[in-house]
């Protein structure tokens, strides 16, 4: 079994797209999708357990499951900055605090104005299982 996934389907050497001989499209993720997504990528995580993901999503431009992955990592530093700079204060905090709301209100603002959060999800996202291609296209 053969599973991958990708946003540049144009960068696929054609040989392994020969290889499979069916293709299915998947439409790219919708608000309730991607709220679900953000609970998956946080679980297991310390967050506040008043975080609206809701809203969280709203401020989501073209978001993919990868992308809503690299603003969360994105946002998880604002509570290890804040830790630091309690060290450095002289404070000693014992440990980090949750990820909050802001924390990542913050990170999706800051990623739609540096396109880290791209609309890269202009080209086709391709997974294949056992010979057979998904085609995951932007809508």
């Amino acid at each position: 079994m053969v599973l991958a996934a990708t946003n540049r389907p144009s960068n696929l050497d054609e040989a392994i797209l020969r290889c499979l001989p069916q293709v299915f499209e998947i439409g790219k993720p919708n608000r309730g999708d991607k709220a679900n997504i953000l609970k998956v990528i946080l679980k297991g995580e310390r967050i506040d357990d008043n975080i609206d993901f809701d809203h969280i999503v709203s401020l989501c431009e073209c978001s993919i499951g990868c992308d809503l992955l690299d603003v969360c990592k994105q946002a998880a530093y604002f509570p290890v900055r804040d830790f630091l700079q309690d060290e450095k204060n002289g404070k000693r905090p014992h440990v980090l605090r949750a990820l909050s709301q802001l924390d990542l209100e913050k990170a999706f603002i800051a990623a739609r104005k540096t396109k880290v959060v791209k609309n890269e999800c202009s080209g086709l996202s391709i997974g294949h299982h056992l010979g057979v291609m998904l085609i995951m296209r932007d809508r």
